[in-house]
């Protein structure tokens, strides 16, 4: 676990989120401050060195390179979070002076973790990649011993959330990208794909991606064909698949119920009498054209054969559009569910925060009472001191009984809990000077949630 040595169990702790997303940063300097695992690990056994008892956290992705940390206030956490990001990627200094970066701090930073863990901060809304990144960034930070309790629950209430709002909204519905969205039509259309054959033309970005996603539903095989055979082997290799000579497309056009067109050429790729006599060849069972190339790849006149199905770019555009309309509508309910989950983890939160100001002020009374009586111990004899002892306890848990109460109470008469915590703290210095020592053993234990109720009269031995 995070280290714990400096810590003053009586000073108020912050949680803080500092980085810099799709928000805030262009794609060209994203990339060059994201981390890979190796330089992630390494950035969190720096923070592990940090003395105070800092725990942390990162999260970086293509759209995202985010530091959660938490630590005592006086710890100076965003000078220190900032300074150990630009340690390993120095842009990130400039990026902080040019204003693209972000710090949120306490309740909003929680609440940023779970709208990012929920798809609600993504550049496509609803996307479910980003809660599999939360989870890495949890499973590190634990490897790395930089989650503590508080941020070990902090991010399984982030997972809770995001899970929530995939379970209970639409939020994340539909093909949110042409590669989904070409994905979702070859499914539509044939329904399994395990035994279905998927040419695709050239290795463009989109072409590509879909491939990826077809290959990841477990098509049953996948040609690639280039106008280089080299980069078509390269593909093929990646997708477990095959490489075709470009001189072979018809005979490989024949074969394929998919045909994904992103080659970049100039000129259409397939004709209409190239697609027809394919069309024959497999006896006229349906084809899937996919023609994700600008200028297009594929004749139009083939969308209008019995047996094709033709779909370019602009048309995936459109399913994408009218999916992420859909999604927008779920948007008011799975801020509910943040705020949900956020009200929640703000309770545990505010009861593990007061146990260990509770803790302090029982030691302080227990110090003050035992000191005062073990002045009078010459008093009493052997047989008569541990009820004196007993006395003390039970007197300590009456004073205390209703100050503990009140403090566990979230807004007696409008006063907010923090703000009592903050004066008690004050009073006593538990901020300045507060032992790190444990209670003495007969000191009452008040744990998150359980109150320590006074003992009654008749339960006190007299003497």
């Amino acid at each position: 676990m995070a280290s714990q040595s400096a810590a003053d169990p009586g000073e108020r702790r912050q949680l803080l989120a500092c980085g810099l997303s799709h928000k805030t940063a262009p794609v060209e300097l994203r990339e060059q401050v994201a981390f890979d695992p190796a330089l992630a690990a390494a950035l969190l056994a720096k923070l592990r060195e940090e003395p105070g008892g800092i725990e942390g956290a990162l999260v970086s992705t293509c759209n995202r390179v985010e530091l959660y940390v938490r630590g005592p206030v006086s710890a100076r956490l965003q000078e220190r979070a900032e300074r150990l990001l630009a340690q390993f990627r120095p842009v990130f200094l400039g990026a902080h002076d040019e204003g693209k970066t972000f710090v949120h701090e306490d309740e909003e930073a929680a609440r940023h973790l779970f709208r990012v863990a929920s798809g609600l901060e993504s550049a496509v809304l609803g996307e479910a990649q980003v809660l599999g990144q939360v989870k890495e960034a949890h499973r590190s930070a634990l490897a790395a011993e930089t989650a503590g309790a508080y941020l070990d629950r902090l991010f399984q209430t982030a997972v809770s959330t995001g899970k929530r709002v995939r379970a209970e909204t639409d939020l994340g519905a539909g093909a949110a990208s042409i590669g989904s969205a070409a994905v979702e039509l070859a499914t539509r259309i044939f329904g399994r794909l395990t035994d279905r054959t998927v040419l695709l033309l050239g290795a463009g970005e989109n072409g590509l991606l879909t491939a990826r996603l077809l290959a990841e539903r477990r098509v049953g095989r996948i040609l690639i064909a280039n106008r280089t055979l080299e980069k078509a082997a390269r593909v093929a290799e990646e997708l477990g698949g095959r490489a075709v000579p470009w001189e072979e497309i018809p005979a490989a056009l024949a074969l394929a119920d998919v045909v994904i067109g992103s080659t970049g050429a100039p000129d259409p790729v397939l004709d209409k009498a190239t697609i027809e006599r394919a069309a024959s060849r497999r006896s006229n069972r349906p084809t899937l054209f996919i023609d994700i190339a600008v200028p297009r790849d594929i004749d139009p006149a083939a969308g209008r054969l019995d047996s094709s199905f033709l779909y370019n770019i602009d048309d995936l555009t459109r399913v994408v559009d009218q999916n992420l309309a859909g999604r927008a509508k779920h948007i008011p309910r799975a801020e509910r569910i943040v705020d949900e989950e956020l009200a929640r983890f703000r309770g545990w939160e505010a009861d593990s925060e007061i146990v260990p100001v509770i803790q302090a002020l029982q030691r302080h009374f227990e110090d003050a009472l035992v000191r005062a009586s073990e002045r009078q111990k010459r008093q009493f004899t052997d047989e008569e001191w541990p009820r004196v002892e007993v006395f003390v306890r039970s007197l300590i848990k009456k004073i205390l009984h209703q100050p503990i109460t009140r403090l566990k109470d979230p807004e007696p008469n409008g006063v907010p809990r923090n703000l009592r915590i903050e004066v008690l703290r004050d009073l006593f210095g538990f901020g300045e000077n507060a032992s790190t020592e444990r209670p003495h053993a007969g000191a009452p234990r008040v744990e998150p949630g359980k109150e320590e109720a006074p003992e009654k009269d008749s339960d006190r031995h007299e003497g």
